[in-house]
This record gives structure tokens, sequence and C-alpha cells, in this order.
């Protein structure tokens, strides 16, 4: 009896390893590995140890917290005042027509003192600075801090121009909160600029003819426009998102064909039939994040696999 109930139990207990959420929200961390894959210069040492584990650190929670603290908590509490509000806080404040001459001397004799005066609009607009401030000082002082902390791992790894370029694409992101430049934006941050530091990292591509590096560059705009596809995805898009996300992985396929990077080929096709396969569910009502959640894995291998087989043979590593 105990026997038989144990062979039921096990048949009827299914194991399914899924990830929580999207891996795209770790698309930093894989751009970031597949730029040291296609490098060319990365070796099991301790050095290189060293540098994965700083890229990671400053990829992934150091940019994110950037992204994170810029995106949530940097914006004003306080709305700035209208130049009508002024105007209208100036008539109350204005003094009476049928006030003492005595009374509106002083103010006349000082007339950017004078209510909705310049003078009195800019100290306006500085309380209003003040004002916001104080009541996000904390996070503020937080960001700058990350900042300073991002700066200083990001020199050591040489990509201290990039990291400028994140905070470019970060104020632009906050600039544009909707469309496809948000979207550009995100993806730029999160995907491409990894992707270079990772490529900057080991010191291997300074200097060099970056011919060799032409494939890993294609790829790595490839693996940009897949990764707006995603976040097309994970905001709701349907179908043309769908099809953006398909197109590029089928163009990277055919170009591994193309080179007779046999290996790749097999392994970029797996990840794609493993796509494929849960098309059906996204197409009859199912929701983009859904699918992301169960897809992104096979998106994340096939990047892997293709930058493996783009690393160039570089002489004298």
């Amino acid at each position: 009896m105990t026997e038989n109930i144990e062979h039921r139990l096990g048949r009827a207990i299914l194991l399914r390893l899924e990830s929580g959420r999207p891996l795209t929200i770790l698309s930093p961390a894989w751009a970031g590995l597949c730029g040291l894959l296609v490098s060319g210069g990365l070796a099991w040492n301790l050095h290189t140890l060293v540098i994965v584990v700083l890229l990671l650190l400053l990829v992934e929670p150091l940019m994110g917290g950037l992204w994170e603290q810029a995106i949530t908590a940097y914006r004003p509490t306080a709305s700035p005042v209208s130049v009508a509000e002024i105007h209208e806080m100036s008539a109350i404040a204005e003094p009476a027509v049928d006030d003492p001459p005595g009374q509106t001397d002083t103010l006349l004799a000082l007339p950017f003192a004078r209510a909705g005066s310049p003078g009195d609009r800019l100290l306006r607009s500085l309380a209003v600075i003040v004002t916001e401030w104080q009541a996000q000082r904390w996070e503020r002082t937080a960001f700058l801090l990350n900042l300073l902390f991002a700066l200083a791992v990001a020199s050591v790894l040489g990509s201290a121009t990039l990291l400028l370029a994140a905070v470019i694409l970060l104020a632009a992101r906050l600039h544009w909160p909707t469309g496809l430049p948000a979207l550009m934006a995100e993806a730029g941050y999160a995907m491409l600029l990894p992707w270079l530091m990772g490529m900057a990292a080991l010191g291997h591509v300074a200097g060099r003819d970056l011919t060799a590096y032409r494939p890993a560059l294609l790829l790595m705009l490839t693996c940009t426009i897949a990764y707006v596809a995603c976040l097309m995805l994970a905001r709701g898009a349907g179908r043309p998102a769908l099809a953006i996300l398909d197109a590029t992985q089928v163009a990277v396929l055919l170009y591994l064909l193309i080179r007779h990077e046999t290996p790749a080929v097999w392994l970029v096709g797996m990840c794609l039939v493993g796509q494929w396969a849960m098309h059906a569910d996204f197409l009859h009502g199912g929701s983009g994040p859904d699918y992301l959640r169960r897809a992104a894995v096979y998106i994340a291998l096939g990047m892997i696999a293709a930058a493996l087989a783009l690393a160039p043979a570089l002489t004298g590593v």
C-alpha cells in the first residue's frame, strides 16, 4: 500500500523551473558577460575573475541602482510655481491703492523687492527649489553617492566615459518617459553600454583594429533591437513586438550559418525552437510579461552562444 501511494505521488508531482520574473531585468549582467566573451581576451586567472566581479557590480547593482533612484525617486515632489500663480500671489501681496504714501515709499525706492518684480519671482523660485531639496535630500544624496561609487569602479575598468554616456541616456529617459525614445534610451542603458563596458574591461580592444570586432558589434546592435522588442512585450505589446524579437534572432542564426559556426547554429536554433513552442499560448490571449518569463532563459542562452562563436581569435593575448 505504501509503495503504491509513493508511486502515485511521484507521478503526480511535476517539477518546473521558471524564473520568478522576466530575465530582461538581468539584461545588463548578460550584456556585460557577452562583452567580455567577444573581447577575445577572457582567460582563467585571478585578474580576470576580479574584472568580472567588478563589471557585474558596475552594470547590475550600481547602474541598476542609479536607474531605480532616478526613475522612481529622483522626481520633484513639489510642483513648480507657474507664472500665473506668481502674478496671482503678487496681486494679493500688492499694497492697497489708498494706503498712506509713507508706507509705500520704501517699496517704490526698492523696485526689485516689490511683489511681482523679477527679484520677488527669483526668491519664490529659489524657495520652491529649497522645498524640493528638503523633501528628497536623502534620495538625491544617495543618488550622488551611488554615482561617485559607480564612477570609481568604471575608472578601474576603463569605462568612465561609457558611464557618463549612461548618465546622459538616463537623463534622456527622464525627459522622454514614454514612447519609442524611452524604449531606445532604456535599451541603450541596459544592453548597449554594458556590452561595450564588457568589451573594454579587459583592455584588449583598445588600440586594436576594430575590423576583427565587426561581427561582435553587429551582434551587439541586433541584441539591442531584440531588447527593445522585449521591453515592448513587457509593456503589453502584441504580435509586432514578437515579430521583431523573432526576426532579430533569425538574423543572428542566418549570420552564424553563413560563417559556418555549426555548434552555435545548433544552440541558437534550439533556443529559438524553444521560444516558438511558446508562441501558441501568447497568440491565443497570453500576455507579454508571461511570455518573457518563460522565454527569457532561451533568449539569454542564445545570446551567450552567439557571443562565444563571434569572439575574435586575438594574437598576443
